[in-house]
């Protein structure tokens, strides 16, 4: 089943197309915005067309968290090489698309995988 995405401009573009390759319905928000945009920009575009939003930008969790706002399901790729983020989101799209589907936090590294529910926030 394809999944909707929106790939922040942390992320590299080979993340991108790897999941389009995949089937999935893939937005690049350089591809979106002229230059940079606000998290909430990023924010709102990914809650309005229902995408998940990949980012490495640790900002977008603690946003969320700090103002109690309504959030999109979010996979935060922490610190890691192009090749280690295409293979991390295979690997959170193989063991994790239930939780994503009920609007997670997921933050990866090469070595592990946390899950938060936003219904965590305060």
């Amino acid at each position: 089943m394809s999944v909707r995405f929106l790939v922040d401009s942390c992320v590299s573009r080979a993340v991108c197309d790897d999941l389009r390759a995949s089937g999935h319905d893939v937005q690049w928000v350089p591809d979106l915005f002229d230059g940079d945009p606000e998290d909430e920009a990023v924010i709102d575009a990914a809650l309005s067309e229902r995408r998940v939003l990949i980012t490495g930008d640790k900002d977008f969790g603690e946003w969320v968290f700090l103002r109690g706002k309504k959030q999109p399901p979010l996979i935060r790729l922490a610190a890691m090489s192009p090749a280690n983020q295409v293979r991390v989101v295979r690997q959170v799209l193989g063991s994790h698309r239930a939780e994503l589907e009920r609007a997670a936090l997921i933050t990866a590294t090469t070595k592990r995988i946390r899950i938060r529910s936003w219904r965590e926030a305060p």
